[in-house]
């Protein structure tokens, strides 16, 4: 299997080339150290919007890829973004209030905020569901 490609189910089909995905965990999910935290935004289904051109029914079995761009878009906002607010939150407290402990209170408030912000865009909002994947029906092994 390519290194961009899942596996899912179609568990609906909203329009004729737009469909709702739910992925599977494969054998890549198993060794990964960072498995825990694909759930934390995730509904409990994993149901991913995704297109397709090819004729596909509720049940199929599919191939999921996505870009490498979009992959990284979302490392980014994931881990990296709060990380970052972190350290901003830190030196903003530190700077305006002149207290380490204000900084770290600070640093926290940044990581919280930037992770309820994250949270609330994610469920709220059509902007991550216009990053769409594409599906192909699978067929066979993918080498």
């Amino acid at each position: 299997m390519e290194d961009n490609c899942s596996i899912g189910i179609v568990e609906k089909i909203l329009s004729e080339d737009e469909l709702l995905v739910k992925l599977q965990k494969d054998q890549v999910c198993q060794n990964c150290a960072g498995k825990n935290s694909c759930n934390i935004f995730s509904s409990k289904d994993n149901l991913i919007h995704a297109k397709s051109e090819q004729k596909l029914d509720i049940g199929d079995e599919v191939y999921i890829y996505t870009r490498p761009s979009i992959r990284v878009l979302t490392a980014f906002i994931v881990f990296f973004l709060p990380l970052i607010m972190l350290f901003a939150g830190y030196f903003f407290g530190e700077r305006i209030f002149a207290s380490e402990n204000a900084g770290i209170i600070s640093a926290f408030t940044g990581l919280i905020l930037t992770l309820a912000v994250i949270i609330v865009v994610y469920r709220t909002s059509n902007l991550f569901k216009q990053i769409y994947c594409w599906v192909e029906k699978k067929t066979g092994d993918l080498n």
